[in-house]
């Protein structure tokens, strides 16, 4: 999404103010408006996309309304599978290097993986609801519409239906308001985010490359530095997808809730990707559980019943996400991680499935809650089972344990010169840890994006709508002009690998 920041920067507001002054004259022609700009967005990244999205969603269409008749449920299956098989194809079968930047290898778009979870629920609500879809056009601006459709939040096809079947009545004070949500979003990318990133692949090759394992300070700074990277893209991008559609009326769910504030387990992984972790909820979770308990023998009955029921959907969850995100060895390793602990959890802490689960009350639980996520993260991160083994070693060379507290290069990243580390990332050993540091500070503390602004798709009338006074406009200037000079500058966000 941010492969082109003249053209958010220059264009959005006077796109936002046309769709005001267009909406409250003709909401149909609004519709159209809004369809043909999402599809010149992605026409402009890709043309193969374009093609392909407009084929798929009119089939779904099509697949979605036999379904809500009841006459195509045989083939319910079948319609699933034509619907994920761009993403199965293209994501998984053709493209094997993970290193992929912002366009996959034959031009098909990230945001695939948004797009295709997005009809399928569709296809499942025409199922099992008999729900009837939208009308065509409307259809294709729901599954097309270009703030979401690169990076989320998931919209599920119900949730679409609320939001494009009668478009909202637009205000002026919205745009205000979006625009402030997407300098916050690019503020994160581009200010925090980026340079961590540039970071991090830094000592990542340079660990890799090394003979000997890392640093007990390189592993520590990567663990942590990995997580924040990801709390910082994963947020700036929730942000910028929010505000670009607040700037057209369109409310989208909340994605990300300040997770590390976060007291149980159950809290932090609920404020992660939510959207999508609702729709893995409604969609796999349940389904799994209600099939479980319809085909598990009649002899495990009671508590140990619903254990079992708990822990293989919550399994089937996370290796899903896993697979999700790509056919990455880790990734599917850390989904499986994650899923390994939430089950351990709920066996030591002796809960009934599904009760929040906490480890010790206060700092010492919160730290160590952080840690387990970080390492899970920098796993994650390392794109293959040698890398992230041979990272994690360094987590017990104690050897080197005093080199986290030593503020000279050579001891705190000793396995990559000064000078390559300067060059690759742009700064020194200690701008990268007071980076860190205040990043963290940030994350840890302050009050998210959502908060300052008062955010709420339920309620939007709600929102916290401050006059675009001279201080908040020469605020969000100031963002602007600044990311038109810094842009060039960022290069491949940990979040569009997705």
């Amino acid at each position: 999404m941010l492969a082109y920041p003249f053209l958010i920067i220059f264009v959005l507001p006077f796109l936002a103010a046309l769709y005001a002054f267009i909406q409250r004259r003709s909401e149909n022609v609004a519709v159209v408006f809004l369809l043909v700009f999402s599809l010149v967005f992605i026409g402009y990244v890709s043309l193969q996309a374009l093609v392909l999205v407009i084929s798929i969603s009119t089939v779904s269409w099509g697949m979605m309304y036999g379904l809500s008749t009841g006459r195509c449920d045989k083939f319910f299956l079948f319609f699933l599978a034509i619907t994920l098989s761009p993403l199965i194809i293209y994501k998984y079968l053709l493209v094997s290097d993970s290193e992929q930047g912002f366009l996959l290898t034959i031009g098909i778009p990230t945001g695939l993986a948004f797009y295709s979870i997005h009809l399928a629920t569709g296809l499942f609500e025409s199922y099992k609801n008999r729900s009837r879809p939208l009308s065509l056009l409307r259809h294709l601006l729901a599954t097309t519409f270009f703030p979401n459709f690169i990076a989320g939040p998931i919209l599920s096809y119900k949730g679409a239906v609320l939001k494009f079947k009668s478009l909202p009545n637009q205000s002026w004070y919205y745009i205000a308001q979006g625009l402030t949500l997407l300098a916050l979003g690019l503020l994160k990318v581009l200010a925090i985010a980026a340079p961590l990133g540039a970071i991090n692949d830094t000592l990542y090759a340079a660990v890799a490359a090394g003979l000997d394992q890392a640093s007990f300070s390189e592993s520590i700074f990567l663990s942590w530095g990995v997580l924040v990277q990801l709390y910082f893209d994963f947020s700036g991008y929730s942000d910028i997808a929010i505000g670009i559609a607040l700037c057209f009326g369109i409310t989208l769910p909340m994605n990300f809730n300040s997770p590390f504030k976060a007291k149980n387990v159950s809290d932090y992984i609920n404020r992660w990707h939510i959207s999508l972790l609702n729709i893995l909820k409604v969609y796999v979770f349940s389904t799994t559980a209600k099939w479980l308990s319809q085909r598990l023998p009649r002899r495990i009955e009671g508590r140990q019943r619903a254990s079992l029921i708990y822990a293989i959907s919550v399994f089937a969850v996370f290796l899903l996400a896993g697979l999700w995100h790509a056919p990455n060895i880790t990734f599917i390793y850390s989904a499986i991680a994650v899923a390994l602990f939430i089950m351990g959890m709920q066996f030591v802490s002796g809960k009934k499935p599904g009760q929040a689960l906490g480890m010790r009350r206060g700092a010492i639980g919160q730290i160590t809650l952080l840690a387990t996520a970080s390492l899970i993260a920098a796993y994650f991160k390392a794109g293959s089972i040698g890398i992230g083994t041979h990272f994690l070693t360094g987590l017990v060379n104690f050897q080197s344990f005093f080199d986290l507290f030593a503020l000279s290069q050579p001891l705190i990243f000793s396995s990559i010169s000064l000078r390559t580390f300067m060059i690759d990332t742009g700064m020194t050993p200690f701008a990268a840890m007071l980076l860190l540091g205040v990043a963290s500070l940030i994350s840890l503390f302050m009050p998210n994006s959502m908060e300052i602004t008062g955010y709420s798709e339920l309620e939007p009338r709600k929102l916290k709508i401050m006059k675009m006074n001279r201080q908040r406009a020469a605020a969000v200037a100031f963002v602007f002009l600044w990311v038109i000079f810094y842009s060039q500058h960022y290069g491949k966000f940990f979040y569009e690998q997705f």
